[in-house]
């Protein structure tokens, strides 16, 4: 089974509020699987996302310029 992390432990660790953790997941800035109303976020997701502070590898267009 995979382990997740919850909403509050989210809040925790950043040293944040619940409601920022919530809008963060909705800009999808912190990898997730919704179902319904449930965010899911895999911990293996959020350890490794928490490493990098959520950069994000630009993505280039096939000339060479960042999107």
């Amino acid at each position: 089974m995979v382990k997740t992390i919850t909403v509050p432990d989210m809040a925790q660790e950043l040293g944040v509020g619940q409601r920022k953790v919530y809008a963060m997941l909705r800009e999808n800035l912190i990898p997730h699987i919704r179902s319904g109303a449930l965010y899911l976020v895999s911990r293996a997701a959020w350890d490794l996302w928490l490493s990098t502070l959520g950069i994000q590898q630009p993505s280039t267009s096939r000339n060479g310029v960042l999107q």
